[in-house]
């Protein structure tokens, strides 16, 4: 059976579409507010497979409201990409007008993108998911439903949402930790060649260079001291010319 186009979408048969992949049950409720206005919802989302199979990535309630409607076409939006690109971007399309995840689900919609995208960054995820980047993080590094650790941990590099690769965090503290161990062999060091032998940038090198400063406290208390010294430099020389000019004085005195 062959798709027909439709102004809001490609009208597809409903019979064709995989919904297996759900992130979560149907909510009854939502289901029948959807049936009452499915017209004017946007479509579903759908990604064609490597296998040639349609695979329903987002509107899973409005294909209910559909079948509860006795429909047998629904109008689709065909999704570019990846499977990992494809769910990234059904999460996002959820949380701007579908029914809001529950912190369970957002972690699972997490972890499900850490599974098929391992090598992108925690902030990536963790902005898809609407969840804390420091939980991404941390699910990493914890072991995957099969109680296996979690394929990702060991990678160098992670890829944002504008598609540049980063550096992991692991990664980059353990550069920047070579950074601080070549500042206490050599002070002298250029920020360039610093950043030749860790593998970091000259401005990171700076930032470095800038934290591993002493602190505010012993700023302060270095400033203290330099300003006694200065107080009593500046005492000493007062009454050194004091005392020149009481030897003067002393010497009119005596040829007198």
């Amino acid at each position: 059976m062959t798709a027909r186009h439709s102004p809001g979408g490609e009208m597809v048969p409903l019979d064709m579409l995989r919904t297996a992949a759900r992130l979560r049950p149907a909510d009854p409720a939502h289901v029948e507010r959807l049936a009452t206005a499915l017209d004017d919802t946007p479509p579903v989302l759908v990604r064609r497979d490597d296998d040639g199979c349609w695979v329903l990535v987002d509107g899973f309630m409005r294909v209910d409201a559909a079948r509860a409607l006795g429909r047998s076409t629904v109008r689709v939006q065909w999704v570019d990409g990846d499977e990992a690109e494809a769910w990234e971007r059904a999460i996002r399309a959820n949380a701007s007008h579908g029914l809001p995840l529950t912190a369970k689900q957002r972690r699972e919609a997490a972890l499900r993108l850490l599974a098929l995208a391992p090598e992108w960054s925690d902030r990536r995820i963790s902005s898809a998911c609407g969840v804390d980047a420091r939980s991404v993080a941390r699910w990493r590094k914890s072991p995957g439903r099969s109680g296996e650790e979690m394929p990702h941990a060991s990678s160098g590099e992670r890829i944002g949402r504008d598609g540049r690769r980063y550096l992991s965090a692991e990664d980059l503290e353990a550069r920047r930790q070579a950074v601080r161990e070549l500042l206490r062999r050599d002070p002298g060091l250029s920020d360039r060649e610093l950043g030749r032998r860790a593998g970091l940038s000259a401005s990171a090198v700076r930032r470095v260079r800038v934290q591993s400063l002493p602190t505010a406290p012993a700023v302060r208390a270095v400033g203290r001291r330099r300003a006694a010294w200065a107080v009593a430099a500046g005492m000493l020389r007062s009454a050194g010319r004091a005392v020149r000019r009481a030897a003067v004085l002393l010497g009119r005195l005596l040829r007198t």
